[in-house]
């Protein structure tokens, strides 16, 4: 769950399903679409990835399907969840573009529009897009057209696009930047809207950052998050190293609508300390940054490790506080291992995957909602 919802990762290998219910307690999953079952006239369905949902009860998915003619790939989905799922893009001819490859980033808003990354083979050429429905946004290796870097080139849009509730996409992109000596260097941005704002850049100054940021091509993970209106942005950076008391060690760190992020004072850093106001051990520091999301309230959620012992390092963090680490107790059993995948809507709901009493579980604020094993509603009675 981003500020909409990204909490099913393909959980289970040949199902992705729904929890439907008015308790936590009454919890049901129910079939949405099934591999190696039929998925209407557009045939059976070989392969799932990448399901997403928006703030109006939608949901989008990427799917393999074969009528007999071959195989296609397609985005699946419903706007509102009442509206009968149908096909909202498919790689073929796309416009005056013949694509392939949907590679398994996409996003819905709430309109039922879907962002996508496709592989275009004409023209002008193979070069990844990025399209939102029929549209195309961005082509690789072709000239910028609008905003601050117009006339520089698109090198590598990495395969994170989102869209708003309403619409709005956001990207990390990589630019070529002209040198001034005939060659250019190679520069990523976080951007938002179809005139390219840019929100933040490698080489950047950010307030409570102990250094600058990286001047590289890679200095922003391609995790991030923005909230459902786009007023609040969650990434990872990297710092520059080079003539600085920086090390790979300590680098990362965690920025907030262009602010660096602290908690109960203290930097959110790798290698810097976890508070123990804030649920952190004695001698605890943060290690890795794994999922991370921001709501239009503010609220921020991040799931990773530590520097603790491997039976209590990963943790979920919510306003302002570790609320659950590996090694506590809840339902049947322990939290094991590593968070398999985390995330938090618009609301403050927050979902992760992780092992409970050994077996791979589905949480929901806290609580146990569906492990492997479970039963699941196949035909929605």
């Amino acid at each position: 769950m981003s500020r909409k919802s990204r909490v099913f990762p393909t959980y289970l290998p040949v199902v992705l399903v729904g929890l439907l219910a008015s308790s936590l307690q009454a919890q049901v999953a129910t079939l949405l679409v099934n591999d190696d079952a039929p998925l209407g006239a557009v045939g059976m369905v070989t392969g799932i990835d990448s399901p997403q949902t928006n703030g109006n009860g939608g949901w989008a998915v990427v799917v393999n399907t074969n009528d007999g003619g071959g195989a296609v790939e397609r985005i699946w989905g419903t706007p509102d969840g009442v509206t009968p799922p149908a096909s909202l893009a498919v790689e073929g001819i796309v416009g005056i573009y013949t694509t392939t490859d949907l590679q398994n980033t996409i996003d819905i808003d709430d309109a039922g529009n879907v962002i996508y990354r496709s592989q275009i083979s004409d023209p002008p050429g193979t070069q990844p897009g990025i399209f939102i429905n029929d549209v195309n946004f961005i082509i690789e290796e072709t000239s910028i057209t609008a905003g601050p870097f117009t006339g520089f080139v698109w090198d590598l849009i990495s395969p994170a696009h989102q869209l708003t509730y309403d619409g709005v996409p956001f990207f990390n992109a990589r630019v070529r930047h002209p040198d001034g000596l005939g060659g250019e260097d190679l520069y990523e941005h976080l951007m938002r809207g179809a005139d390219f704002e840019v929100l933040l850049s490698c080489g950047d100054t950010v307030p409570g950052l102990p250094e600058i940021l990286d001047f590289d091509s890679s200095c922003l993970d391609s995790w991030y998050h923005m909230s459902g209106s786009g007023m609040e942005y969650i990434t990872e950076v990297e710092m520059e190293t080079g003539g600085t008391a920086l090390t790979t060690t300590d680098d990362n760190a965690i920025v907030v609508s262009g602010f660096a992020y602290y908690a109960d004072r203290a930097i959110v850093q790798e290698n810097a300390i976890v508070p123990t106001s804030i649920g952190g051990l004695v001698g605890e520091n943060w290690d890795n940054f794994d999922y991370m999301d921001v709501n239009d309230f503010g609220e921020i959620f991040i799931a990773g490790d530590t520097t603790a012992t491997t039976t209590s390092d990963e943790f979920i963090f919510f306003d302002g506080q570790i609320i659950l680490r590996e090694g506590d107790i809840i339902g049947a059993g322990a939290i094991s291992s590593s968070v398999g995948y985390a995330d938090m809507n618009e609301m403050g709901d927050w979902a992760a995957i992780w092992t409970v009493g050994g077996v791979e579980s589905l949480l929901f604020n806290g609580e146990v909602v569906l492990q492997v094993g479970d039963l699941v509603d196949i035909d929605g009675d």
